[in-house]
């Protein structure tokens, strides 16, 4: 008598180390991890603040990752709430390779977009952006058990 049966092997695989951007034509984070931004209060006339220049947006992005792996956002030590000011995405990279292959798990983007109103923004402000999956979590050191990025906030105001 034949016994059916099936192996299923699941591999952990760590995501790469995420990544902080801004939009194109907005202020970038430099190498540092700064991010300089003009006051929400800049524009000459209340007309002229329109709404895309009134917030920033930032995305964390990673790379690969198995199973995929999770983002979330704190600012200064507090997680921001999902529902209201982050958004999720996972897409494939354009060179993604065979189904099932390294290169396909390598070329997957996940990413998660953060919107502030930059009238909210204080200088010294830290924004970081936190990555875990169950092949992070199996890291023996403790600091290895979730990938970080960060941006401290430089708001510049007009000189009085």
């Amino acid at each position: 008598m034949l016994n059916n049966f099936a192996v299923y092997s699941h591999t952990s695989v760590k995501p790469s180390r995420p990544e902080i951007l801004a939009p194109p034509g907005e202020p970038q984070p430099t190498a540092n991890g700064r991010l300089v931004i003009a006051s929400a209060n800049m524009s000459t006339s209340p007309a002229d603040r329109i709404e895309e220049t009134s917030h920033i947006q930032l995305t964390c992005q990673t790379r690969g990752g198995r199973p995929t792996p999770s983002i979330e956002w704190f600012r200064n030590g507090r997680q921001e709430a999902r529902s209201s000011n982050i958004s999720l995405g996972r897409n494939m990279g354009s060179h993604a390779g065979k189904a099932g292959s390294h290169a396909v798990l390598r070329n997957v983007m996940t990413e998660a977009t953060l919107r502030l109103r930059r009238d909210n923004l204080n200088t010294g402000d830290r924004l970081v952006c936190v990555v875990r999956n169950e092949a992070l979590l199996r890291a023996e050191q403790l600091e290895d058990r979730e990938l970080r990025a960060e941006v401290i906030i430089e708001v510049n105001c007009n000189p009085d």
